[in-house]
């Protein structure tokens, strides 16, 4: 799922609350909620661009 979360030229403090109402949207839309949820990843619109983790699960599938 990709979506978009802001530009760079908003202020920190929008680009902090929308990406806290995609985290809650995220923990409201996967079945079993946020620990289905095992990365999120931060990138520039565009090809090629690589992606920063800004979120990580590394527990075991079978722990869900």
């Amino acid at each position: 799922m990709t979506l978009t979360m802001g530009r760079l030229d908003q202020p920190r403090s929008e680009l902090l609350a929308n990406f806290t109402a995609i985290r809650s949207h995220l923990s409201a839309k996967f079945p079993g909620g946020w620990p289905n949820v095992r990365s999120l990843h931060i990138a520039l619109a565009g090809r090629g661009s690589p992606s920063l983790p800004v979120y990580a699960d590394f527990a075991d599938v079978s722990e869900v």
